[in-house]
């Protein structure tokens, strides 16, 4: 029933390195499979092969925490002020996130 359905959850059974194995041997018989998963309402879409290369999944503060490493940004026409941004380092960045409060507390 679980893998049949449209809106899956993350299932919190298996390690980083069972993942790691299983997504290994179905990517050597499909390399350019698709992985499309949704971080609340921010939707990521990349191959199978960048997870745990250049896409991270983590724990933070007891919510998900999403890591993609790229050499560069792109971004579709229109502006926004976040193209103008100097990156902080990624320590600051996680410094902040685990200063603010857990959700409901």
């Amino acid at each position: 029933m679980w893998a049949a359905g449209d809106k899956r959850q993350l299932q919190e059974k298996w390690t980083h390195e069972d993942v790691m194995g299983a997504t290994a041997h179905i990517v050597e018989y499909q390399p350019d499979l698709e992985l499309k998963f949704k971080a609340d309402d921010i939707a990521v879409r990349a191959k199978m092969s960048d997870y745990g290369d250049s896409i991270h999944i983590a724990r933070m503060n007891g919510k998900y925490v999403l890591l993609i490493e790229a050499d560069g940004l792109h971004f579709e026409k229109g502006m926004s002020p976040i193209e103008l941004l100097h990156p902080e380092d990624i320590e600051q960045v996680l410094a902040r996130m685990r200063g603010r409060p857990r959700a409901g507390h």
